[in-house]
């Protein structure tokens, strides 16, 4: 399961890649890259064929790593979008609520009462949101399995 986990964290990151700064029209346009197809040739070298990948993730890897995620059957252009989307829209709405967080963390911090913003904090965590709090801003960040629509409901 371990392992499981670790791969489930990188698709994560690779979808938080391509939703920051992948453009997937253009990424759909994109050949599969020598290297790999090299990899896959070599009797179905996964292993270099995954390192590739981890090479990609990069600002400017973005779309090669979108359009090598597909072509490796990792995921659909469907899918991905879906995705892409998904974390997206989770995103917006955690934004907005970062910002009741932080009318609720003023309110924790002249009342001395804390309880109510642990109690968020907890809730989010729960479905799959971390809340980092620095200063006086509060960021509330989609994990690898964040239910946008549990969000909604957390008052």
């Amino acid at each position: 399961t371990e392992k499981v986990v670790s791969a489930e964290f990188k698709l994560h990151g690779f979808i938080e890649l391509i939703e920051t700064f992948g453009n997937l029209a253009k990424a759909k346009t994109l050949p599969p890259l020598v290297a790999m197809t090299e990899a896959l040739a070599d009797d179905l070298n996964t292993h270099a064929a995954l390192e590739l990948l981890s090479r990609m993730n990069s600002v400017a890897g973005a779309d090669p790593l979108a359009a090598h995620l597909v072509f490796l059957g990792l995921f659909s252009w469907t899918k991905l979008e879906d995705k892409v989307t998904a974390l997206r829209a989770a995103k917006t709405h955690a934004s907005v609520k970062a910002k009741y967080l932080e009318q609720v963390w003023e309110k924790a911090k002249a009342t001395k009462d804390f309880s109510t913003l642990d109690r968020l904090k907890a809730e989010l965590d729960h479905i799959g949101f971390s809340v980092r709090m620095s200063g006086s801003e509060i960021l509330i960040v989609p994990q690898v399995d964040f239910n946008l629509s549990k969000l909604e409901a957390i008052r």
